[in-house]
């Protein structure tokens, strides 16, 4: 907690105030990494891509979607 605390340029309480716990900080970012996930999935697949390839391609796509999005 306090790398993210430092990264984040607050103090460790700050952090222990929000999440109260190591346990709820990482459920929190369990939670919103399926949540970018699940966003990429909706906005990114495409039901008429039939394509072996095209589909590996379109996976490949959603996962960068969602972990380097664009501005």
């Amino acid at each position: 907690m306090a790398d993210i605390a430092e990264e984040a340029g607050i103090s460790k309480g700050m952090v222990t105030y929000y999440f109260g716990s190591k346990k709820n900080l990482y459920l929190y970012l369990a939670e919103l990494c399926g949540k970018i996930f699940v966003d990429a999935i909706e906005n990114y697949f495409d039901r008429g891509v039939t394509d072996f390839f095209d589909k590996i391609r379109m996976g490949t796509e959603i996962k960068m979607a969602a972990l380097c999005p664009l501005p």
